[in-house]
């Protein structure tokens, strides 16, 4: 029989695939432009029904929310979600939450308004909606499939430029990306229409494009901006620092802290324009080049970000960040080689730098060179013990090699920096049920409870662990705590009636077995459990029927057929009482 996921495990099926989104979002704005057809795939797997699936918000009673629909109608409908930039690098490009102000004043649309709405119109007035764009991408175009044959529509606008909109760039004709471009904005409605209704999946959840060491160069004796700042409370840190520049509106100092304030709340322009009046003030402030370059690598000018990061190295030849900065930069742009050139310059400057260590690590996981990650995810936290990305990727490489102790020991170390990380109290858990550890095991249980009592994949991993432990009212208070949530739960319903069983209270058992059976009355192993009770209520006649039951749904059923084989031969010579001692 097959397992039916939890609303936890649903939950958590949610929270990844938002993170897919974000990820593949960031990529694309770094210049990635095909990780769109990732997009598309998480955005098929979000709310996309068939006969044959059910989309993930549908499963966890979702598919009601309202969808921020940014698509313009009326003389804009021909290309409903994009714009065309001019100039530099021109083409068709996202605006997200910037654009004509029509994008933003309708609001949301209830789910079938939106996934029907028309986001592209032909010159032929032919038009596609954003299902076609998305399904005509997933099953096709390379985002889950690659189909030899393309539907008619969406060829004609990503092949055959039926838009009618050229763009030139020296002279030459550039090839245009309107499709993902598109679905870059439904990624954005996306995720802006999953941020109403489940917020507390989105905090915290992006690492910057820069180095993690940026926020060092935040002076150590700066005022009340510096303390927000640290704690994430951006726009009170632009206002101290904006205080601070009334007073004196030169102070370098408190000029770069306000860029980097903007810089976190993707405020992009505003920044560039601090960074610019810093080198009006200061031309060779290398660590300004390093911020523009920052800037520039959010958006899609690579060029220009390599352009300021090669700045600031020409001035300050020792300038780690930027050397960081520059290796993510190609390798972002799949220049593998001149990655790890400026990795090996950046721990050449500074070999006991800790942030360079893990980016280099990260670059030989995507390498798949296990072996070396492994050797600079160590590096990493020789020099920086709280680097808790490296200790959890270091666990992984030791739970993947079977190292169980290595993993749990790196495991702990992520627990000591951040106690309510409930994946790696999960992580730490697996190890000690691998090692049938069951005290440690329950200590990890207990643990996620009090993060989040309401876990009930933990409930019912606490359920089955003193089941086995012969804990049996213990593991039923855990099972009754399951089903408040989840009272459908045939597996948990049969479990406990099996539980009671044991426990030796028939009438308890026979119930919940009735219950799992009102609700799956296909499920043999609790017809057969129903016959096992009967036989120990001397109910033989109603025994048997039940395992005539068993029997018309599977004739092969083992247990069936030698329950009834007992039944005959006990009965026959009069022998009740040994049919069955117990359940």
């Amino acid at each position: 029989m097959k397992y039916k996921q939890t609303d936890e495990e649903l939950k958590s099926h949610l929270r990844e695939q938002i993170q897919f989104l974000l990820r593949s979002a960031k990529v694309y704005d770094e210049g990635f432009i095909s990780e769109a057809k990732r997009m598309a795939t998480v955005i098929r797997t979000l709310v996309h029904d068939t006969s044959n699936s059910i989309s993930l918000l549908k499963q966890l009673s979702k598919k009601n929310i309202l969808f921020y629909d940014t698509a313009l109608e009326g003389a804009g409908s021909n290309m409903a979600l994009i714009m065309m930039k001019v100039g530099k690098d021109p083409g068709y490009i996202a605006p997200l939450d910037d654009g004509a102000p029509p994008r933003y004043i309708k609001g949301k649309v209830p789910f079938s308004n939106w996934w029907g709405k028309t986001v592209f119109k032909d010159k032929d007035g032919n038009i596609m909606t954003r299902r076609h764009l998305i399904l005509d991408v997933c099953n096709k175009d390379g985002g889950a499939h690659i189909d030899p044959k393309l539907n008619k529509l969406y060829a004609s606008i990503t092949r055959f430029n039926s838009l009618g909109w050229k763009f030139f760039e020296k002279g030459k004709e550039k090839a245009s990306k309107p499709a993902l471009a598109s679905i870059r904005q439904i990624c954005h409605e996306v995720l802006k229409s999953l941020k109403d209704e489940f917020l507390e999946y989105f905090k915290n959840s992006m690492n910057d494009v820069f180095s993690r060491k940026m926020i060092d160069n935040l002076k150590k004796n700066e005022n009340n901006g510096i303390s927000n700042y640290k704690n994430q409370n951006y726009l009170k840190a632009e206002q101290k620092f904006k205080k601070e520049l009334d007073e004196n509106p030169d102070n370098i100092n408190s000029l770069n802290n306000l860029g980097l304030s903007y810089i976190k709340q993707k405020k992009y322009k505003q920044a560039e324009n601090i960074f610019n009046k810093i080198l009006k003030i200061n031309p060779k402030n290398h660590n300004v080049y390093n911020h523009l370059g920052v800037i520039f690598s959010y958006g899609d000018e690579l060029e220009k970000a390599e352009e300021y990061y090669k700045k600031a190295i020409k001035i300050q030849p020792n300038q780690i960040g930027a050397h960081i900065n520059l290796a993510i930069l190609y390798e972002t742009k799949n220049k593998k080689v001149l990655a790890k050139r400026y990795y090996k310059k950046a721990l050449k400057i500074d070999p006991t730098n800790s942030d360079a260590w893990y980016n280099f690590s990260v670059f030989y996981r995507n390498k798949k060179n296990k072996v070396k990650e492994e050797k600079c995810l160590t590096s990493s936290i020789k020099f920086n013990n709280k680097n808790i990305s490296a200790w959890n990727n270091l666990s992984h490489i030791y739970l993947r090699q079977k190292k169980y102790p290595l993993a749990e020991m790196c495991f702990k170390n992520v627990l000591e920096l951040d106690p309510k990380k409930i994946n790696t109290w999960n992580n730490l858990a697996n190890i000690y049920r691998k090692q049938n550890n069951n005290r440690e095991l329950e200590k990890c249980f207990r643990k996620i409870l009090e993060i989040n009592s309401k876990n009930v994949k933990i409930l019912i991993n606490l359920g089955n662990l003193y089941n086995k432990q012969k804990r049996f009212q213990e593991a039923i208070n855990y099972y009754l705590e399951f089903i408040k949530g989840n009272p459908s739960s045939d597996v948990i319903l049969n479990e406990l009636g099996i539980t009671y069983g044991k426990l030796g209270n028939l009438e308890e058992a026979e119930s919940y077995f009735k219950k799992t059976i009102g609700i799956n009355p296909q499920n043999t192993d609790t017809l057969n459990n129903l016959g096992k009770i009967n036989i120990l209520k001397k109910k033989y006649s109603q025994t048997e029927i039940y395992l005539r039951k068993v029997l018309e749904i599977n004739p092969k059923n083992v247990e069936a057929n030698n329950q009834l084989k007992r039944i005959k031969k006990f009965l026959k010579h009069n022998n009740y009482d040994n049919i069955y001692k117990k359940f």
